[in-house]
């Protein structure tokens, strides 16, 4: 956990409050922030953390309700899966460098990521021009919608919040270990009390 928590000190220092970051492992994740150095940082500068798209789906539904980019307020339509692309990208070069010195896959790793970013920036005005107008689409079609959505009295209008909160709570029910019956420990014993008669 050394890593993130540099990363997270790092992003903390360069961008100040309200940082919101996806990490694949968040769920675990936030349990060390608390018993690391950045636990009054992290407070005060309202650092939150979500897991990204592609790996929440991992995640039981307990966690992926807690922790999914989805349900996360300030998320956006970003998939915070932008290092699996770049680096899914990268593995193109193994081949080519396999069997060449240091010297070589340095250069040829140096050489890709370099043309990588300029081909980025090139298209960075395209992406977020595409964005922007995705964004205004969704909006849009989501306010048709909710204008359109009729309900026969206003306690049965939807109310996303609550019923998040009513998940969270079966899920957690559902996660809790669940008592034995008797006669479960009764069928125990007897085995036991069989083992030691043997």
């Amino acid at each position: 956990m050394k890593y993130p928590i540099a990363s997270m000190k790092k992003l903390m220092d360069v961008f100040g409050s309200n940082i919101l970051y996806g990490y694949d492992i968040k769920c675990a994740f936030k349990k060390i922030i608390p018993q690391s150095s950045l636990t009054d940082d992290a407070k005060d500068l309202n650092l939150q953390g979500i897991v990204p798209a592609f790996h929440g789906h991992a995640h039981n539904c307990l966690c992926q309700v807690e922790h999914h980019l989805k349900y996360k307020v300030g998320a956006g339509k970003e998939d915070f899966e932008t290092c699996e692309r770049v680096f899914s990208e990268s593995n193109a070069l193994a081949a080519q460098i396999q069997n060449t010195m240091d010297f070589h896959h340095h250069q040829a790793l140096d050489q890709h990521f370099s043309f990588a970013d300029l081909d980025k920036y090139a298209a960075l005005s395209d992406f977020i021009y595409n964005n922007y107008v995705q964004a205004l689409t969704i909006i849009s079609t989501t306010n048709i919608f909710l204008a359109n959505f009729h309900a026969s009295n206003a306690a049965l209008k939807p109310n996303f919040k609550d019923d998040l909160k009513d998940e969270h709570q079966v899920l957690q029910c559902l996660a809790c270990k669940k008592e034995e019956s008797s006669i479960e420990v009764d069928y125990v014993k007897a085995l036991n009390e069989y083992d030691e008669a043997q």
